[in-house]
């Protein structure tokens, strides 16, 4: 899965220089932008309008979830059908005894789980003391990207780009997975799309 679930932060008002990766990345961006969800592996992807994860065949994965390779899918599993109860309670007891590598991750999803309850601040302050902790880390860019996914669904959408083009850039230096790449290509898209409806003048309501 590409998530647990660049720019330098001085974009003017704000011009986009689009790299040649980008260019060359555009036409196979386009499509995933067609299509509802990036998919992410074992019945699992990631829903291009919100960006959010989601479970788009249950049979997959619950084959995934049944070799038992992984725990955090018991919050996954809950947090991606939108069961944000189910999937705290299962954080809650996988947090008594996880090792420091899981723990890591739960504390990604403790934010995740926040941001989905519309705790934005709570979730950004936890994802920011995330990335104090593991700055400099191969797992930065994680963390930018989801700080960047709080944002988003906030509606700050200057900060979501911001996050996603640094998630971007620190992936195509740490030379990710493709797919990794391509979800932050498409959330940085996304956010641009978002700041383009947003700046667009609204029609006059003409005088009664």
């Amino acid at each position: 899965m590409p998530d647990p679930s660049g720019g330098d932060g001085t974009i003017k008002q704000r011009a986009v220089d689009v790299s040649v990766t980008d260019r060359l990345a555009t036409t196979s961006t386009n499509e995933a932008l067609m299509n509802p969800i990036l998919d992410t592996g074992h019945g699992t992807s990631i829903d291009v309008q919100t960006l959010n994860g989601v479970i788009h065949d249950e049979a997959a994965f619950a084959v995934w979830a049944g070799q038992g390779v992984d725990p955090v899918l018991h919050v996954i599993g809950p947090l991606f059908r939108g069961d944000l109860d189910a999937a705290q309670a299962a954080l809650d007891r996988l947090s008594v005894a996880a090792d420091p590598k899981v723990q890591f991750r739960l504390h990604a999803l403790g934010a995740d789980i926040l941001r989905d309850r519309g705790q934005f601040a709570e979730a950004v302050h936890r994802y920011e003391l995330l990335l104090v902790q593991y700055a400099g880390t191969s797992r930065e860019a994680v963390l930018r990207q989801h700080l960047g996914k709080v944002h988003f669904t906030a509606g700050n959408l200057w900060a979501a780009r911001d996050d996603f083009a640094a998630a971007l850039k620190l992936r195509r230096a740490q030379g990710a997975d493709a797919d990794l790449i391509e979800s932050s290509v498409i959330a940085l898209r996304r956010a641009d799309e978002e700041i383009s409806r947003v700046q667009q003048p609204q029609n006059e309501v003409p005088d009664s």
